[in-house]
């Protein structure tokens, strides 16, 4: 009778599992409906073109600005799921490169980006939100100092225009406080 017991439980657990279960077309259909670009992307969209950029970086509070130039030619590529940015420029009077990819994940619901550059051997992560309308998105992130530590990084990207965007880049102290480094906008030629 134990025995009898634990096969009716044993089979009670499986029937679930069994009616969850996808046949192979079933599953493909899933995942061609996560995969398809959608209102996020379109919005990710606008900051496709090419444009010139005007960027100021402060070292610490309070000390003195820096400033350069750069350009950024940014598209949409995979079938409109990511935005590529190939940026150029200067920093601190040396040449410098960095490449973006912007996408939003249709499964996380969430904007992702990643980052790197001329400058450094790590690529940036980072995740965030947006507004309704598409004109204001704000992404955490990390990435280790030189000395090895964890940085804690916000970045507020803001539509003012068709033409003008501003993205404003802050470190997070371990005491919440945020400090505004760098602010860049960007101007579409």
């Amino acid at each position: 009778m134990k025995q009898l017991v634990c096969a009716l439980v044993a089979s009670l657990l499986l029937v679930p599992a069994a009616a969850l279960a996808q046949t192979p077309e079933q599953e493909m259909q899933a995942w061609a409906e996560a995969s398809k670009p959608g209102q996020q992307h379109k919005q990710i969209e606008q900051f496709s073109g090419n444009w010139d950029v005007s960027a100021t970086f402060w070292a610490a509070p309070g000390a003195q600005p820096m400033t350069s130039k750069g350009t950024s030619e940014n598209k949409m590529i995979m079938g409109g799921r990511y935005l590529h940015q190939l940026f150029k420029g200067e920093m601190m009077g040396a040449p410098f490169e960095g490449i973006g990819m912007w996408g939003y994940d249709n499964l996380k619901k969430e904007h992702v980006s990643t980052w790197l550059d001329s400058m450094s051997t790590g690529i940036m992560m980072a995740t965030g939100t947006g507004d309704a309308g598409g004109k204001s998105f704000t992404f955490t992130g990390e990435y280790l100092d030189p000395k090895g530590q964890r940085r804690k990084t916000k970045e507020v990207l803001r539509f003012e225009s068709p033409s003008k965007v501003v993205a404003e880049m802050y470190e997070i102290g371990s005491d919440g406080k945020e400090f505004k480094n760098m602010e860049m906008t960007y101007t579409r030629r």
